[in-house]
């Protein structure tokens, strides 16, 4: 069973090697319903969150000591989590900025991540394409996802 498929089924033991591991760039805003759906699939054992990115931890101090106590390192830039969870994450949550959708969707398919992203995957039709040339040279998925949905 792939680390994707294992999202929609009903039921994956904790200690089945399908659990997805997630990181997360960013928790506040819209980014806070990403980290809670991850939770929520945690809780039911189809998720385990490895790593998050979180650029104002003096904000987010009270999250941020929640995932550390979780066991979830937590990084002040994407850059360093993608290069410690390297090979080591299944999935990428990109609730940010529409501007940093392409260039991070590219650097997590790039350590072997699939990726949900949120809509606009990109501000123009250049970036797709690099998207699109990223997801086919990792053989990744890259689901971009409407909030409302």
């Amino acid at each position: 069973m792939t680390p994707l498929r294992a999202a929609i089924s009903p039921t994956v033991p904790e200690s089945s090697p399908s659990l997805i591991r997630a990181a997360i760039v960013g928790v506040s805003g819209y980014g806070r319903w990403h980290l809670l759906m991850a939770m929520e699939q945690a809780l039911v054992g189809r998720l385990q969150l490895v790593g998050a990115t979180v650029i104002n931890q003096a904000e987010e101090a009270v999250i941020c000591a929640r995932l550390r106590r979780q066991g979830v390192p937590v990084f002040g830039r994407y850059e360093d989590m993608l290069a410690a969870l390297a090979g080591r994450v299944d999935l990428v949550l990109l609730p940010t900025g529409i501007q940093w959708h392409a260039p991070m969707t590219i650097a997590a398919l790039a350590v072997g991540a699939h990726v949900l992203v949120e809509i606009p995957i990109t501000a123009t039709l250049q970036y797709v394409d690099r998207v699109t040339a990223a997801q086919a040279a990792a053989q990744r998925l890259v689901a971009v996802r409407f909030q409302d949905l």
